[in-house]
């Protein structure tokens, strides 16, 4: 049975926060008369200096309570606070203050010798903050708590709103039974108020209220099955009410709200709890819910209208029961109280269950009780978190000066993208919390301890966080791939490894910087002060930098913009997206192991209009770096103007892959697919525009074909499954978007849809399989017009349309014919061609063949580091310039490129000549040079390693065979990149060994290196 306790000892909370005060309840220790019933009290509950209630002594003294307890046939009693005193009112760090109170009250309680072993707490916790509530409860349930307690509503809030839904999926996680208790009346404006009705009445009321927003708004379709859930008061009068619910439900559109299912549906997903006043409603009880969820309880020392404490048997609600099947309720119910010591239950409190003797002529019934409850194992929250990628609920805390730190705004949901349902819960955070986090960063600074650093010494923190990312990159493909909604198997291969890539590749370029000098000297008038000067360039950290990164990979976005701000000595504050937030905080911890001094790199969730806004327009922040959308972007750069802090953005894209005739059809499809549906095709630089050259032999329809088939052979799944090949969209706001445009498009006369769409079996068949979820099949569309919304919107999903060209001036036009400008794709075996029209579309980023891919055996678009992100227009992101790939042109006769390796009938690789190829890929380029105003007239000797890379691949066949039993698919040939230009007249030049399909990479061990020329310009 459930009871009410207050604690002993009483501190001074108003003098502890300032006056903060409501209601400061103490019990004032002197007698206070009778208490109704003619029961003597023994002191008055005071609310400062005025008398509140009058209260037994059994309230705080555990002998007392105990003796009660044999009275009144009681075994066992869970206790709790006092359901006024629950501090929903008050500012978060005075209600964690007071819970923490109550709650170490109630273990000594338990605890003491007084209490022979027969009372149980059940703690409470400060649902102001879901973040300080998701702590406490830990807190308390590993220091012994069996469960909590919590009110039938939070404020304005009931009980299905989001962030309490989190709540309880959070104590669900970690295996901790709740109690749901009524404890006010504010929103009866007064009408329950005469003849005591609001206890009487009031308190069952609040109780099925709340039980019918939870069916209604939809809760319960949300929460885990594994949540025990129990209210009081025998659920109100909700069994009474049931009937009138559930033919509401049937006949009423309106009275559905959210529920999927008529409320009887939901009856095994609750217990009950009450001793009520006869028998006819406890068997109405156990007949609506089922004997096995009729718990007991008196709401002791409060019994207003249910059974009074010493009645239970008087009144003939109960048969007497022998002292050989006492319960956790009764025990001995027709004897004096005993002087014998007491023995606890042992018939059905084995099993958890106890049973219920009924009227005469009835069988007895078994009724649960929370003592079986409270013997379930629980697990922690770092358990719950670690577990995310299989499902686990958890709560994602910020970090802040090297702590993890609830925020004050409480939380958001996480929402499990294939299923709909939460899997927890994320910190949402105000600008108070941006303002902590940016203080940290600066006393970070102000302390030396990571700017004042050496270039090595930052290096080699980024080099073992690295380290100790490759060690954890199970967990961490887990959580982005549970996070986004992508397979596992996605994010093992790509965001893992890049992530780690980008620590390392900043840790190594930041040891290399230049110190740019030019010294003036040279006769004649010293008067200008230029004589024999020395002018000088020196790299200084910006101060606390600002990143702000989207959902779509989480983790190799942060790196990529954290890296090379750590590396240069700045603090950082980072807002991820509040959708995809863990590996953020993850990472944290692997920098702080790392040797990160604490706030050197902070964390900061929540929403972009509540964090992201702050953050750009704090006025210490020096810098900000934002990825996401165009309209987004224009807002953070509107912030950042007026301080004229430094501004890096890289927005959106709506990209062009065009395909000509002369192209290899197959490979071309296999790029394609891969470049429109990656990641779901939430990339920034997915394709989602297809261009294909319409001829007379009909490529285009060929194309068109071979492409939706491609499209339409992709398996959906959840991130969990191996053999997927795309996940769910991140959100069902993405979902909605997609669907919009798509539903927008179709609706246009002569629009196919030549793969997907609504009806598609696949997304069916998961939205089926998971009962939920944000599904979208890969969806290919033909006939939209290139001014239509979808072609010059992003959509950020599995959705493509297709278009004809007819002459290279016809594609450059549709392919510029948008305002975003971030990347393109040019699928053609003429690279004079692939050269022209590169240097022609206004786009940041060219890769001609699709050969520049991710390292994943993918053809896809990530910009391969150190080379920097390019972008025209809408799509702008600060970078350097960018050459196109040198490729080819193929030998026909022997399928590789001039100087190449050529393969004999043994299967070996013959010699050949690495300057000549190299001078070969240099000439290649030159067009993309002169239109930069560069002459190549020469270039230097290829690096010594290059000369002899028959080595390398006798090396690396030796290690494909090895792992997978046979020799790579031939003829394996090698390409070069040309990248950057450098200081000092130079362009990167970077080698790579590819198969002849670009959709394989094989790359020798030695050549994981980085591999750079020095091509003089002379």
């Amino acid at each position: 049975m459930h009871s009410h306790f207050l604690p002993a000892r009483w501190p001074d909370f108003a003098a502890r926060h300032g006056g903060e005060a409501w209601p400061w309840m103490r019990h004032s220790g002197q007698p206070a008369g009778t208490f109704g019933y003619g029961r003597q009290c023994n002191a008055m509950l005071m609310q400062g200096e005025r008398e509140f209630r009058p209260v037994t002594r059994a309230c705080w003294d555990a002998a007392e309570r105990v003796a009660d307890m044999d009275k009144a046939c009681v075994d066992l009693q869970l206790i709790s606070a006092t359901p006024i005193l629950f501090q929903w009112q008050r500012p978060p760090k005075v209600a964690l203050d007071v819970a923490r109170h109550f709650n170490d009250a109630a273990l000594e309680m338990c605890a003491s010798r007084d209490a022979q072993g027969r009372l149980l707490p059940l703690c409470q916790v400060p649902l102001q903050s879901v973040d300080d509530a998701c702590l406490e409860v830990e807190r308390a349930m590993a220091a012994g708590h069996v469960g909590v307690q919590i009110g039938n509503h939070v404020g304005t809030r009931d009980l299905d709103a989001d962030e309490l839904v989190a709540f309880l999926s959070h104590c669900a996680s970690i295996r901790a039974p709740v109690l749901v208790h009524p404890w006010d009346m504010d929103d009866l404006d007064g009408r329950l108020t005469k003849y005591m009705m609001g206890w009487t009445v009031g308190m069952p009321m609040e109780t099925h209220l709340s039980i019918t927003a939870m069916i209604l708004g939809g809760a319960f379709d949300r929460l885990p099955r594994e949540l025990d859930l129990c209210f009081a008061h025998g659920g109100g009068a909700f069994a009474f009410l049931l009937g009138r619910l559930e033919n509401a439900w049937h006949h009423r559109e309106n009275a559905k709200g959210k529920a999927i299912h008529p409320p009887s549906h939901y009856l095994d997903r609750f217990s009950v709890d009450s001793a009520v006043f006869d028998a006819r409603a406890l068997r109405l009880l156990i007949d609506t819910f089922g004997a096995h969820r009729v718990m007991l309880g008196s709401d002791y020392p409060f019994p207003l209208g249910e059974q009074l404490v010493g009645d239970l048997s008087s009144r003939g609600v109960h048969s007497p029961p022998t002292r050989g099947g006492h319960t956790a309720l009764t025990r001995g119910a027709d004897k004096t109280p005993s002087s014998q010591p007491y023995t606890p239950p042992v018939a059905h409190a084995a099993a958890g269950l106890s049973r219920v003797p009924v009227r005469a002529g009835r069988t007895a019934v078994p009724v649960r009780t929370w003592s079986a409850l409270s013997r379930m194992p629980k697990r922690s929250y770092a358990t719950a978190a670690a577990a995310s990628g299989a499902g686990g609920l958890y709560h994602v805390l910020n970090f802040i000066d090297g702590q993890p730190l609830a925020a004050t705004g409480g939380s958001l949901p996480l929402i499990d993208a294939a299923t709909g349902r939460v899997r927890g819960s994320v910190a949402a955070s105000s600008a108070a919390d941006v303002d902590a986090a940016v203080d940290a960063a600066g006393r970070a600074l102000s302390r030396g301890e990571w700017a004042a650093t050496s270039m090595a010494a930052r290096a080699a923190v980024l080099q073992r966080a690295a380290d100790l990312l490759d060690a954890e990159s199970e967990a961490f493909a887990q959580a982005e791939a549970a996070d986004v909604g992508k397979p596992v198997a996605l994010a093992r291969a790509l965001d893992v490894p890049r992530a780690a890539a980008n620590l390392r590749m900043f840790a190594g370029l930041v040891c290399h910087g230049e110190l740019s000098s030019v010294r003036h000297g040279g006769g004649g008038d010293r008067s200008g002060g230029l004589d024999d000067a020395l002018n000088y360039t020196v790299r200084k950290p910006v101060g606390v930098v600002g990143l702000i990164t989207p959902w779509n990979l989480p983790l190799y976005l942060l790196t990529w913009k954290l890296a090379p701000a750590l590396a240069m000595g700045n603090a950082v504050v980072a807002k991820p997206s509040e959708l995809t937030p863990t590996t953020a905080s993850m990472l944290a911890r692997v920098l702080e192991r790392a040797g990160l001094p604490p706030g050197v790199f902070n964390v900061v969730h929540g929403t972009g209009a509540a964090v992201g806004a702050a953050l750009c327009a704090h006025p210490r922040v020096g810098a900000i770096s934002f990825t996401g959308g165009t309209a987004t972007g224009s807002l953070v750069a509107a912030a950042v103007a007026p301080r004229f802090a430094k501004l890096s953005l890289e927005l959106g894209g709506k990209n062009p892959l065009l395909v000509f005739a002369d192209c290899d059809l197959e490979l071309a499809v296999q790029g394609a697919v891969r470049a429109s549906f990656l990641n779901s095709g939430q990339i920034c630089l997915c394709a989602s525009r297809i261009l294909v050259e319409d001829t007379a032999d009909g490529f285009y329809e060929r194309f068109a074909a071979a492409f939706a088939n491609a499209a339409s052979a992709l398996k959906l799944g959840a991130p969990t499954d191996p053999s997927a090949d795309i996940g769910p969209l991140v959100s069902a706001a993405q979902r909605d978007k997609v669907t919009a445009l798509y539903c927008a498009a179709v609706g246009t006369d002569g629009v196919r849809t030549l793969a997907g769409g609504l009806e598609d079996p696949r997304a069916v068949a998961a939205h089926g399989a998971h009962q939920g979820g944000h599904w979208f099949a890969p969806t290919v569309l033909d006939g939209l017009p290139m001014d239509a919304p979808l072609p010059q919107t992003e959509a950020f999903g599995p959705l493509v349309t297709i278009h004809p060209f007819t002459s290279e001036v016809e594609a450059v036009e549709l392919a510029n014919a948008t305002q975003y400008g971030l990347a393109a794709s040019v699928w053609t075996e003429d690279l004079s061609r692939a050269h022209t029209i590169a240097s022609r579309l206004e786009a940041g980023t060219v890769w001609g063949g699709g050969v520049r891919a991710l390292n994943t055996g993918a053809t896809g678009y990530v910009a391969s580091a150190p080379k920097p992100m390019g972008a025209y227009a809408h799509a702008r992101e600060a970078g350097g310039l960018l050459f196109l790939a040198g490729i080819g042109p193929r030998d026909p006769a022997t399928d590789s490129v001039p100087g190449g390796p050529v393969e004999a009938a043994d299967g070996t690789l013959n010699d050949y000549d690495a300057r000549a190829q190299t001078r070969q890929c240099i000439q290649n380029v030159r067009t993309v040079l002169e239109a930069h105003g560069l002459g190549l007239d020469a270039v230097v000797d290829v690096h010594a390693f290059l000369v002899d890379m028959k080595r390398d691949f006798a090396a690396f066949n030796a290690e494909y065979a090895a792992a997978f039993g046979k020799l790579p698919e031939p003829p394996v040939r090698t390409t070069v990149e040309v990248g950057q230009l450098l200081p000092g007249g130079r362009i990167a030049v970077e080698l790579k060994v590819v198969a002849k399909a670009p959709s394989v990479y094989f790359v020798p061990a030695r050549s994981l290196e980085t591999m750079t020329l020095d091509v003089r310009i002379l």
